[in-house]
């Protein structure tokens, strides 16, 4: 059962110094554990009531018996078995590992863009998920924790490590590091995640300190962007040589095709910055929603790639649509109040649009 009830005494009589079996919901982890402690239960196995992994449970508490979840699957594999007699282990040296959620995104992080100007956000990933590291004011004992509480110290950690290697770039220049070098991040069946849920993607420390450029500019968010054809935004940059030797870098844009980069070769003399203009073409014919999150990665090439820039638009298509031919069959303005109209709606843009009519109520001052 869900153990959301008071142990009767036939019923804790039976459970002494066996295992509670007892299924989630209805009442706290934690009423369940307590119910089963004192009904004489030795250990608690809960099972999940809905498909999917089992997880930790939470609440406040302390109590001296195991209790652990198990999945639905497992739970009711171990109820068909009951009569036969079920044994368990808690204490075990087996783990369960799932590497499949390796340089995945977790079902509970954020997404972007943001939402007045479809400023790229996030800007970069970071372990995030069940991360074991000191808890605080407790000496050496450690503590697991979810969620951008471990994600975002991770990456305060990450910039003190850069800021030492390399002390004369500004924030922005680290900053632009930290993202130039980030790991893209693909799903469980290979599909390369949104920029607007990974940002540049997973941080890359060690390829962020042995960084070979740097940019004022850390993305190039392109915000919200009306088109009939197609549009050319130009955004300039200054690149930062930071090795001690000539870079020839190739510029080029990965990613949507309705996103397009103009050719470009950059020469960065040794330790020397350099002004580039970009200019990113978007195309409506390439667009096969009237609404979509365009979304591509501007690499600088050396051999290898040396730097990242992601890009990030919201496209929309639009029609033009202009009314003419307006006709009224009335005599005077009584008349013509809530009489017939004739309208002629063209549209002059190669897209759908739409025509909706209201009612005027009426007309402030």
């Amino acid at each position: 059962g869900s153990a959301d009830k008071d142990l009767s005494a036939d019923e804790a009589a039976k459970l002494k110094g066996n295992v509670a079996l007892i299924d989630r919901g209805l009442v706290a982890f934690t009423e369940k554990i307590r119910r089963a402690a004192e009904g004489g239960a030795i250990g608690v196995v809960v099972a999940n009531n809905q498909p999917g992994f089992a997880f930790v449970m939470g609440g406040e508490g302390k109590f001296d018996i195991p209790a652990i979840m198990i999945s639905q699957t497992l739970g009711d594999l171990i109820k068909r078995d009951l009569e036969a007699g079920v044994t368990i282990q808690f204490n075990t040296p087996d783990k369960i590992e799932r590497p499949e959620l390796i340089d995945t995104i977790a079902d509970f992080s954020s997404k972007g863009p943001r939402s007045l100007d479809a400023l790229l956000k996030p800007e970069i990933s970071s372990p995030g998920r069940d991360i074991v590291s000191a808890a605080m004011g407790k000496g050496t004992a450690g503590v697991k924790m979810s969620g951008t509480s471990m994600a975002g110290p991770h990456i305060a950690g990450v910039m003190a490590l850069l800021k030492q290697a390399h002390p004369t770039l500004s924030s922005v220049e680290l900053k632009s590091i930290l993202m130039g070098q980030a790991k893209s991040l693909t799903n469980s069946i290979g599909q390369t995640y949104p920029l607007s849920m990974q940002g540049a993607g997973r941080v890359q420390v060690d390829k962020s300190a042995a960084a070979l450029v740097a940019a004022d500019q850390v993305a190039l968010s392109l915000g919200e962007v009306n088109l009939i054809a197609k549009k050319t935004v130009r955004q300039n940059i200054n690149l930062k040589n930071l090795t001690g030797e000539n870079l020839i870098l190739l510029v080029r844009l990965k990613g949507n095709e309705a996103l397009a980069l103009e050719p470009l070769s950059v020469t960065l003399p040794a330790k020397e910055s350099k002004s580039i203009s970009l200019n990113v073409q978007i195309s409506a014919q390439n667009m096969t929603e009237s609404l979509k999150e365009l979304d591509g990665i501007i690499e600088f090439v050396h051999g290898t790639v040396v730097h990242r820039i992601p890009v990030l638009a919201i496209a929309r298509k639009i029609s033009v649509l202009q009314s003419k031919g307006l006709s009224v069959a009335a005599t005077s303005e009584d008349e013509a109040s809530g009489a017939a109209a004739d309208v002629t709606v063209t549209n002059s843009s190669p897209h759908d649009g739409q025509v909706l009519a209201f009612n005027l109520l009426g007309t402030d001052s």
